[in-house]
């Protein structure tokens, strides 16, 4: 007579409302066998990844493809445990028979079911295991395969907790027969002799403990990725015990597997080998020509490994589309799989975003369905995104989804950010990249989703220290799983450049390299392992050669006054103000006076940002007519310096660091215009010659301690480095000509360099902005993974995605806001499928420590709104607001630090309003209340 194994007592997933005729429960072994499944057709499928995991370790594939399917069978041994089994005491009962179970109550945050399963390995099952294949070596062995065991345990995001627990206190003894009788099934099916009979520890072992520790970072994501899609609703519950586990494989979870990773959308797609006509590749005409730079890209010696581009040339020279052409030449080598574009902000990203949209597919073979996601943490509120995302259709004959689509992306990846990087092709926010080298939950999802790309890192100048440290930590990690990448910057000064290619040269694990003081603009850097090359390229003749002037003025008069000049002349108008008090302020002076005057900065709803950001572009972007733009004026703050492309015929902006003003100078006379302001294709500039007007305090060689927060008190805050403003403004000051030269350079150089002393006034605030930056770095080093060191809890601190920031600053928390009229709550803006979640903004943590509770009638009218909201309202800071007839504005009411009811303020021309800040809101006239647009 045959007894029933052991192991088909246990559960591993169960519902408490199953579908009609559906198992409320799945056997453990099935579930074990089904991410299995996954990692088995993953491998098949997608030769890349199986090579990669190979090369980075230095086992045969043949040898390691069994291995790492073995392991991933073992990857929920801790639900043996009677204490998980007893989180259903039903169940528990039915298929044990155990009442009251007396085994330490299952926690996952004391100690879950993947350091249970580790647990048991170590205690039990790695003994099996050698014990069966009758293996020597056994503790070097065990040294070498914890590292993939931990990675199999780490499948819910995190590295599993070790202790000096013991065994006994979560398993019984029947519990251990039944692991035992599972493990030997599992090494029947998924035989590992191989690994044992064809490694010589003895020549190998110190490669191995070198190389399994780098591995375990992106193994973790191949088993995290094999999870999720293997606990997916393709795979249907069975607790059937009659069927023996090879039957399972074979006839169920091999074949649902098939289905579940085509639906996915993962497997990698034919890359097109044969280069494009660039023409096509850019978007271009087909008679256009290649700038310098592009034309750069397209003769450089590709290296057939790893490798390193900074690009450095001015704003609307073709940066982009040379990175295109390098990634077209890398994925046609065979070095990259798909790529990935990272932005500072989510405006960038998606301005670049359609961009992409219009080309990305031509690098893939005809006939191909590459996914291109955008990624960010409001990518779901882009029409020109979730327009694209595309349900699977398992009824469809050939095709699994319509080829008219512009671009596509399968509804499985676009569902949860974590899993955005793992589409062919993305663009979003440098956030998403920055957290796959963080110590938080899933960073080695993120991570495996870089793996195969092109990293590629827009406005690289935008990142303060603490990014800085970041993105040479992800540069590293990058390198080290040979991932190529191509940094682009307007220009970075020498010793940034140096930091950023001796990080990814550290990946390669080669020294580091210094690179020549360069005075070439522009300027293309290439590292590879053993190569190092820096190509001074020429400037685009074909770009405006008329200089661009300069000018200081001290007197806030004299601005308005030019202000006003230009405007009568008819020309369109920005100033740049460094806080956003300033740019309110001075908007609500000039909105009394002239009517065509607009107020751009971060702190509005989304709603109402997207609103203005749509009439802005509309009046200033490369196809606005004169007419559209005669006698505009924008207030705006650092939010249009960066990949809008926007240009202006007068410039105004506060001093900021030389390098923001040089971008803000990228803004004046972008493109070829006729004299009424219409676009020309061709032919030379017609508007008188452009000159950038720097409001800043008076140049002096003798600055005291508050040289510049005396000009500017709001704004003494957002950019601390006084001395290098001071700097700056007096490298300006030593031109003769006051025209910014071509080659800028020097300029940077000159001022973040260090050869210049400081003066004695402001020494104080270079020496501590110095410290501060330093402070970041050492942050962010603490923040990052240590590659070296291998996917392990010991000796490291990790965290839930929000208690590790991807940047520094000011907590915020975000409100959604709500209009209360009439007994209902209306969200801002206009309504549309996304209204509530376009209502939302982030303000200053500390100005608001709660919020009060919603009145009866207000919660009443939220129960009727609540469907429309994500998660029904579940997470929502929701803030009602009242018409303020005589301020003119929205007023909700908050609960400050001190405890104290508080005001807070809100119109959708001037954005949110602090209470301290309503005293500064002196308006010539009520503002219009109606939107925007």
């Amino acid at each position: 007579m045959t007894h029933t194994p052991q192991y088909y007592r246990y559960w591993g997933k169960a519902k408490a409302e199953p579908e009609a005729g559906q198992p409320a429960y799945h056997l453990l072994p099935y579930h074990c066998l089904d991410v299995a499944a996954v990692g088995w057709v993953l491998l098949e499928r997608n030769p890349y990844l199986l090579n990669h995991f190979a090369n980075l370790c230095g086992i045969e594939k043949q040898v390691l493809k069994p291995v790492l399917i073995f392991f991933l069978a073992l990857h929920d041994l801790g639900k043996f445990s009677e204490s998980f089994q007893n989180i259903i005491p039903e169940l528990l009962e039915k298929l044990q028979g155990i009442k009251n179970s007396k085994k330490q109550a299952y926690s996952k945050k004391v100690f879950a079911h993947d350091s249970m399963g580790f647990l048991i390995w170590k205690e039990s099952v790695f003994k099996q295991v050698i014990e069966h294949y009758h293996v020597d070596n056994a503790q070097d062995w065990r040294d070498l395969l914890n590292w993939i065991m931990e990675a199999s345990n780490g499948h819910h995001g995190l590295p599993i907790k070790q202790g000096n627990e013991y065994l006994g206190n979560f398993y019984n003894e029947n519990n251990k027969q039944a692991v035992a009788q599972y493990t030997k099934e599992c090494l029947e099916i998924f035989s590992i002799t191989d690994l044992f009979d064809n490694t010589d520890l003895n020549v190998n072992y110190d490669i191995l403990y070198q190389q399994l520790p780098k591995l375990s970072w992106v193994l973790t994501g191949f088993f995290v990725l094999c999870d999720w899609i293997g606990s997916g609703k393709k795979f249907k519950y069975n607790n059937d015990p009659n069927i023996k586990l090879k039957a399972y494989w074979d006839d169920i979870a091999l074949k649902t597997a098939e289905e579940a990773i085509s639906e996915a959308g993962i497997l990698p797609c034919q890359i097109n080998v044969e280069l494009e006509p660039l023409s096509q590749l850019l978007d271009l005409p087909d008679f256009a020509e290649l700038t310098p730079l592009q034309n750069l890209a397209k003769e450089i010696d590709i290296q057939q490994a790893p490798q390193l581009f900074i690009i450095e040339d001015e704003t609307g020279a073709g940066k982009t589309e040379a990175s295109l052409i390098l990634l077209n030449r890398l994925m046609a080598k065979g070095l990259a799989q798909g790529f990935y574009i990272a932005l500072p902000t989510m405006a960038t990203a998606d301005g670049i975003y359609p961009r992409v949209q219009k080309t990305y597919d031509k690098l893939y073979k005809e006939g191909e369905k590459p996914s291109l996601v955008l990624s960010h943490s409001s990518a779901k509120l882009s029409d020109k995104f979730t327009d694209t995302i595309l349900y699977f259709d398992k009824n469809a004959t050939g095709q699994k989804y319509s080829d008219d689509a512009q671009s596509r992306c399968l509804a499985w990846l676009a569902d949860n950010r974590k899993k955005s990087l793992l589409a062919h092709v993305g663009v979003g926010t440098i956030d998403q990249t920055f957290l796959a080298v963080l110590k938080v939950k899933y960073q080695s999802l993120r991570l495996i989703g870089l793996l195969g790309k092109v990293l590629v890192i827009d406005e690289a100048h935008a990142y303060d220290a603490y990014m800085g440290k970041e993105l040479e930590v992800l540069l590293e990690v990058h390198a080290a799983l040979g991932g190529s990448a191509i940094v682009m910057s307007a220009t970075l000064p020498l010793k940034i450049r140096e930091k950023l290619a001796n990080a990814f040269l550290k990946g390669l694990e080669r020294n580091g390299c210094r690179l020549e003081e360069q005075n070439a603009y522009p300027l293309l850097t290439h590292i590879a392992a053993d190569y190092k090359n820096e190509i001074p390229c020429q400037n685009n003749p074909k770009r405006r050669q008329k200089p661009t002037n300069y000018q200081f003025i001290h007197d806030e008069q004299q601005i308005n006054q030019l202000i006003k000049v230009s405007l009568e002349r008819g020309q369109c108008v920005c100033w740049i103000r460094n806080s956003i008090k300033d740019a309110r302020n001075t908007f609500l002076y000039w909105q009394a006076r002239h009517d065509k005057t607009d107020l751009f900065h971060a702190r509005f709803v989304l709603s109402d940002r997207l609103a203005i950001q749509e009439k802005i572009l509309l009046a200033f972007d490369k196809k606005s007519t004169g007419e559209q733009r005669k006698g505009r004026l924008l207030i705006a703050t650092q939010v249009v310096e960066q990949s809008l492309d926007l240009d202006f015929d007068v410039m105004i902006t506060d001093l900021a660091s030389i390098d923001l003003m040089l971008q803000r100078a990228g803004r004046l006379h972008r493109h070829i215009r006729d004299q009424y302001g219409n676009f020309k294709s061709t032919g030379e500039d017609e508007r008188p010659d452009a000159m950038l007007t720097i409001f800043c305090p008076e140049n002096t060689d003798t600055p005291s301690a508050d040289w510049y927060s005396a000009k500017f008190p709001n704004s003494k805050k957002v950019y601390q480095n006084h001395a290098r403003l001071w700097l700056g403004q007096k490298e300006l000051a030593k031109l003769k000509l006051h025209q910014i030269p071509k080659n800028i350079r020097p300029l940077i150089e000159a001022v973040y360099g260090d050869k210049f002393p400081m003066p004695k006034g402001l020494e104080t605030t270079d020496t501590k902005a110095i410290g501060d930056a330093n402070a970041e770095r050492s942050h962010a080093g603490f923040n990052t993974i240590n590659f070296d060191m291998g996917y392990t809890m010991a000796g490291q601190v990790w965290a839930e995605d929000l208690d590790m920031p991807t940047r520094l600053g000011d907590e915020t928390i975000m409100l959604t806001l709500a209009k209360w009229e009439d007994g209902q709550l209306h969200p801002f803006g206009k309504p549309d499928k996304h209204a509530w979640q376009k209502s939302e903004i982030r303000v200053l943590a500390k100005n608001i420590s709660e919020l009060l509770p919603l009145s009866e009638a207000q919660q009443q009218a939220f129960d009727v709104v609540k469907n429309q909201l994500p998660s029904q309202g579940k997470w929502l800071n929701l803030l009602p607001m009242l018409w303020n007839a005589e301020k003119g504005l929205w007023q909700g009411v908050v609960i400050n630090h001190k405890k104290q009811e508080t005001p807070i303020f809100y119109h959708p021309q001037l954005g949110l309003i602090y209470a301290y800040e309503i005293e500064q809101v002196q308006q010539d006239e009520q503002l219009e209340t109606e939107e925007i647009l």
